[in-house]
């Protein structure tokens, strides 16, 4: 029986699942989805009404990961969306609104992940020994895309060089420092030495191009491949109209041999709205088995 006084249950239950892009020819993005915490709790009324009694309040929170080169993006084209939910009664609760427009991601290990909230309009029966939410959710989804590994040299100072960002509608595939560059064409990248910050270098990363790219990361090798410890200092923007471009600031150790470097970019790429369907039950000490 589920009673709905004080109770507060918190539960993570990942299972793998998959992401159909709308054309149903694209490739399927691994993701984890499960339920985060059920909570059913009084819910204080904004009126000064002592003799009206706290409104009771059925809420979720949906845990969401999707692997790497992948990520879920904010955009407000795809609002608030909602899950149906219903009891082991058949109780009708009503569509759940989660406000997915407004997501925001963070890293945990090879994941980035999210978690949306929602309320139920109506409590479940005191009958009920679960809860069924069920539907599907309309995502934005990006991967980042990695451009070839450029050798580059600031004994001089600064230097210039041609690099190829892969175009948008192929699969880019790596083969060491070999990548394919497909329709995007050739751009330009720059980086020079900007100036001494305490025990460190700055240096300025441009790329010039006017396709508006959206640089996803910078990132900085020494000669041997391995990745430097960069600071990020700000961003670049420049808005002249004959040469447009993004750059990046960045701080790295002042004995760093300029000499020899390496640079990798990484693009992002959006891949459109996709489908996540979601089918859980849950009861007092978690998701229910099927």
């Amino acid at each position: 029986m589920m009673k709905p006084a004080g109770l507060v249950c918190w539960m993570l239950c990942c299972a793998p699942g998959a992401f159909a892009g709308d054309d149903g020819l694209t490739q399927k993005i691994p993701v984890e989805a499960g339920l985060r915490s059920m909570e059913i709790r009084c819910k204080e009324s904004a009126e000064a009404d002592e003799q009206a009694p706290p409104a009771v309040k059925l809420s979720f929170e949906l845990n969401f990961g999707v692997f790497e080169p992948f990520n879920l993006i904010r955009s407000g084209d795809v609002g608030d969306q909602s899950l149906e939910a219903e009891d082991s009664t058949g109780r009708k609760l009503g569509a759940v609104a989660f406000d997915v427009g407004n997501l925001h991601t963070w890293k945990r290990g090879k994941r980035r992940v999210t978690v949306f909230k929602g309320e139920c309009p109506e409590l479940p029966s005191p009958e009920a020994e679960w809860i069924r939410l069920h539907g599907a959710f309309r995502l934005p989804v990006t991967r980042d895309v990695p451009s070839p590994v450029y050798d580059f040299s600031l004994s001089e100072g600064a230097v210039s060089f041609p690099v190829a960002m892969a175009g948008p509608e192929e699969e880019q595939e790596c083969a060491g420092d070999m990548a394919v560059a497909g329709d995007a064409g050739v751009e330009e990248l720059s980086v020079k030495v900007s100036r001494r910050l305490g025990e460190k270098w700055v240096l300025e990363v441009m790329l010039w191009n006017d396709k508006g790219y959206r640089i996803a990361s910078w990132e900085l090798m020494d000669g041997d491949g391995k990745p430097l410890k960069t600071d990020f200092v700000n961003g670049i923007i420049s808005r002249d109209s004959s040469r447009p471009g993004i750059g990046q600031y960045m701080a790295v150790d002042g004995g760093t041999d300029l000499s020899k470097l390496k640079i990798r970019l990484y693009r992002k790429e959006d891949m459109g709205t996709v489908s996540l369907p979601v089918d859980m039950k849950m009861g007092l000490h978690g998701t229910v088995p099927e």
